[in-house]
């Protein structure tokens, strides 16, 4: 449970606390597939993947789906490009979380589904020699496949804020790299911080808790 007495901070966990590559992972799939997703994904395939993060289907029919843009395309190597997609988990960003929880309640929400999940935990096991993070650095995770809900869905802010057991969300600053998810955040009462990916947050969430 987290303390009630304390104010709550919300990370997003791509382009906030692990880096996306997405230049590499768009050449993957086309290496991989023949598909050029630069331009954004084909509703299609937009919209299963928001049913994956949503945990509505399972990572075989996801892959499945995908490896129809070329069925001869070996299923490890869709796999594989669907994973190159994630890059650095910089140690500091971590180091800066474990600091923030002397003061907040820290809690995560991330739009993320069971095949990039089960990635970052090896990375995190094997490149940090920590075999369960989320107790390590966080008080609460919401994983979207894992909830039922993603962002910027209104839905998704009410269950963390029922969950956190948080009657004001004016005690929770969220910080995200997509704008559709800050303006839903605000519209559901939450302080919420746009943060611009090409900047280490390290560096930043000094200024972010001043507007706190």
């Amino acid at each position: 449970m987290i303390n009630q007495s304390k104010k709550t901070l919300i990370f997003d966990f791509g382009n906030i606390l692990i880096n996306l590559d997405f230049p590499k992972c768009y050449k993957a799939f086309r290496d991989v597939l023949d598909a050029d997703f630069s331009n954004g994904l084909p509703d299609k395939t937009k919209q299963m993947m928001f049913r994956y993060e949503k945990g509505e289907i399972n990572t075989e029919s996801f892959l499945w789906h995908l490896q129809q843009y070329k069925p001869e395309a070996e299923i490890r190597q869709v796999i594989g490009a669907w994973n190159s997609l994630l890059a650095e988990l910089p140690q500091n960003r971590f180091d800066m979380i474990a600091q923030l929880r002397d003061t907040y309640n820290v809690a995560m929400l991330s739009n993320i589904n069971e095949l990039h999940e089960q990635v970052i935990h090896r990375r995190v096991e094997k490149e940090m020699g920590i075999a369960d993070f989320h107790q390590q650095y966080f008080d609460r995770v919401f994983y979207s496949h894992l909830i039922g809900y993603r962002k910027p869905d209104p839905e998704c802010y009410a269950y963390v804020q029922q969950e956190l057991g948080i009657e004001d969300g004016q005690s929770i600053l969220f910080i995200d790299d997509m704008e559709q998810n800050i303006v839903a955040a605000k519209a559901a009462g939450w302080n919420a911080v746009h943060h611009n990916p090409s900047e280490d947050i390290v560096n930043n969430i000094e200024a972010y808790l001043e507007k706190f």
